[in-house]
């Protein structure tokens, strides 16, 4: 197969590029060979940019050009990104998590409601950085960015359209960020704001759930094991819930050990009776959507307003099929027949929950972050010189927790630039 690197250079931008490196060397090459020659690329650009002592313009990124799998994933200098707004902050990436929706938006996912909102924000498709959380430090602030100061430690999740994290700096509004619990490092921080805002709106803003009313709900949240799940699961135990898990049998532990009170196997064959027997539920969350979520929702506890919960709508998948007029369309008919079903047979609600920054979100759960109540589950780090590495083992699935990149400390990929 065809493969190729591109390593673009610092503020000068010169540029490498080797299209075949079959054609370099003239023989077929090993995975081991192949990985040595992209470490050294790596050096070269790094030493590039540590020799040069003009003011800092571009750091290095993981970016795309073009839709398609993991060899679409370039790494290489980028525009430092601006302050668009007066509430914009400049943030100085330490650690970012690399999630679903990265791999999913590097194949094209959602690119036609998203351009139609980038259409009216006045950005570009492409180069289209990845990422969608971070921890770091501020190193700017807009004029009217008052919340936080220069040197302060944040975490937080840009807009989709602001700017990706799988770079060295990137730019959110305050209002996405929050600051760091003091007690978790950057590594640790990261792996937490996406799936926390995400978890947040279905649960708080969908479910209708909050710390003061949970003490009498019993949750069902599928697929414990991954970031959102076991954010779900510490986040309702830390508010009183009964809850219970759908896992594979090689991470019931884990699942356990993180407060769930129910662990089923998904991959025994009496799953759902084994469900059943636990009674009816007041919540169900669903971060898997399709079929896999549908079958679950006849364990909805019924006439006492009961709420299934999807994070994964068909939304974005249907108009990147039919057109943005066509698949809006096309996912409300499937929505509203959804509901209606659901209500008229047992009194409960079906509902879509999105991914939306928020910083007060950010705010409270730092809190329950600093109080030990919720702990981070990292499965594997990951240098930043390895990012396309982090998306490939994060597409095999089986998650055990986050997948998260070390950006600021990796010496391969590590830029020095003055702010």
């Amino acid at each position: 197969m065809l493969q190729h690197y591109v390593v673009q250079g610092s503020c000068k931008g010169c540029l490498f590029f080797a299209s075949s490196i079959g054609l370099l060397f003239r023989r077929p090459i090993s995975t081991h060979r192949l990985a040595s020659l992209r470490e050294i690329c790596f050096r070269a650009l790094s030493t590039r940019a540590r020799n040069d002592s003009s003011p800092i313009q571009f750091m290095n990124a993981w970016y795309t050009n073009e839709y398609g799998s993991n060899i679409v994933l370039e790494f290489g200098s980028q525009p430092l990104p601006r302050l668009r707004k007066a509430t914009d902050v400049l943030v100085r990436v330490h650690s970012a998590s690399v999630n679903p929706i990265d791999f999913r938006m590097r194949s094209g996912y959602g690119e036609t409601l998203l351009n139609v909102w980038r259409k009216m924000e006045n950005t570009d498709e492409f180069p289209l950085i990845l990422g969608r959380d971070f921890s770091g430090e501020v190193v700017k602030t807009g004029r009217m960015a008052r919340r936080f100061t220069e040197g302060e430690q944040v975490w937080g999740t840009p807009s989709i359209i602001s700017g990706g994290t799988h770079s060295e700096y990137v730019v959110a509004s305050q209002d996405e960020i929050s600051l760091k619990p003091s007690n978790w490092t950057h590594i640790e921080a990261a792996s937490l704001p996406y799936v926390a805002c995400t978890v947040w709106t279905a649960l708080v803003s969908r479910a209708g759930l909050n710390r003061n009313n949970c003490q009498d709900k019993h949750v069902l949240v599928l697929g414990g094991s991954g970031g959102i799940g076991n954010f779900a699961i510490q986040l309702l135990k830390a508010w009183g819930a009964c809850v219970t898990s759908t896992c594979s049998a090689d991470a019931i532990e884990l699942v356990a050990g993180i407060g769930a009170d129910h662990v089923v196997d998904y991959n025994d064959s009496n799953v759902k009776k084994d469900l059943e027997s636990l009674g009816g539920f007041d919540v169900i969350l669903d971060p898997f959507g399709g079929q896999v979520g549908e079958k679950f929702t006849s364990l909805l506890s019924k006439w006492k307003g009961a709420v299934f919960v999807t994070l994964a709508p068909p939304v974005l998948s249907k108009t990147d099929d039919l057109g943005a007029g066509l698949g809006l369309l096309s996912a409300g008919q499937s929505f509203t027949s959804s509901a209606l079903q659901k209500a008229l047979c047992s009194g409960s609600l079906v509902s879509w929950g999105f991914f939306s920054p928020n910083g007060p979100a950010l705010d409270y759960v730092g809190s329950l972050c600093q109080s030990g109540m919720i702990k981070p589950i990292v499965q594997e780090i990951f240098p930043f010189s390895k990012t396309d590495d982090a998306y490939a083992k994060l597409e095999l699935g089986h998650a055990r927790g986050k997948i998260v990149i070390n950006v600021a400390d990796d010496e391969i990929a590590k830029l020095k630039h003055p702010v």
